[in-house]
């Protein structure tokens, strides 16, 4: 019986080593202003509980490519922020520190950046879950 654990256990490690590590789940999330200029929340997820994930706010539109997030530092872990786009501002939620830097200049869209207390930011994931106004990174599907 052991002889035969061990090999499972063998046959497991050998097939999650193995495996396509470029296989991720994406979400990617349009976003245009009252003048047409569009940008997008891209967001990767990996891992086989997929744990991993990178979130850019870009120009570049189509799939998110594991390329696109290449400057970004692996992070373990889910670090999560909420945004809501209004009136041609992108306003990111954060849980008591910033996690995230828009990189990009955008010509039409400004970002604004919103640290809130636990409690201000546990109060907006209801509405985030719906997507009433307010979005969630990473989402939930």
């Amino acid at each position: 019986m052991i002889k035969y654990s061990f090999l499972l256990l063998i046959s497991l490690l050998l097939f999650v080593r193995c495996s396509d590590s470029s296989q991720f789940d994406y979400y990617n999330k349009e976003l245009t202003s009252s003048r047409g200029e569009k940008i997008y929340v891209k967001t990767i997820i990996w891992g086989m509980t997929g744990d991993y994930q990178k979130t850019i706010i870009t120009k570049k539109e189509g799939k998110p490519e594991e390329s696109d997030f290449s400057n970004l530092k692996d992070d373990t872990g889910l670090t999560s922020f909420m945004y809501s786009f209004t009136n041609d501002t992108l306003n990111l939620y954060f849980n008591q520190t910033i996690t995230y830097k828009v990189e990009e200049t955008f010509n039409t869209i400004f970002v604004k950046y919103h640290i809130l207390s636990n409690p201000e930011y546990n109060n907006l994931i209801p509405f985030a879950l719906r997507e009433q106004g307010y979005y969630i990174i990473p989402p939930y599907k």
